[in-house]
């Protein structure tokens, strides 16, 4: 048998292989994108309840800090536009926590223009945000709403 014919099935072989190997790798990108990114842009074609569900598991289980600042801003964001008004009230205060929390870490949220959104969002948007969703929730369920976020961050944030 002629060298050439023993070797054109290891070219296809080897081809065969390559091609596997470029299926998986676009697989396991389109796997990479985080439940953050999943939830924005649910979020953005108007699908609550989905996008709910994405930054759920995103405050589950954050790739970091920022991501977990950036989730529930965002979830309390989609509750507001539903009218969820006590579930809005709780996440906007987590996300004050954890904003508060990268603030005396010093570590700004990237991709923003200044990257200060944390520090900008504890010391002012913060308060605004939960004005905005809290009337009509009295003191005393405001107080439950806070506690409710405090178990929402990591017990890191609180410390």
């Amino acid at each position: 048998m002629p060298a050439t014919a023993r070797r054109r099935p290891d070219l296809y072989r080897s081809l065969k292989v390559f091609v596997i190997i470029c299926v998986l790798l676009m697989l396991a990108a389109c796997a990479a994108t985080s439940s953050y990114e999943q939830g924005q842009r649910y979020h953005e074609a108007g699908e609550y309840g989905q996008a709910i569900a994405a930054y759920s598991q995103a405050i589950d289980n954050p790739s970091s800090d920022r991501e977990l600042f950036r989730a529930v801003y965002q979830r309390a964001k989609v509750y507001q536009e539903l009218d969820q008004l006590e579930e809005a009230f709780r996440d906007f205060y987590a996300a004050k926590l954890v904003s508060c929390y990268l603030e005396e870490q010093e570590k700004p949220v990237g991709g923003y223009a200044s990257g200060m959104i944390p520090s900008t969002y504890c010391r002012e948007w913060a308060d605004r945000n939960l004005a905005s969703v809290s009337a009509g929730i009295g003191p005393d369920r405001q107080k439950q709403l806070k506690s409710q976020a405090e178990a929402l961050v990591p017990g890191y944030v609180m410390e």
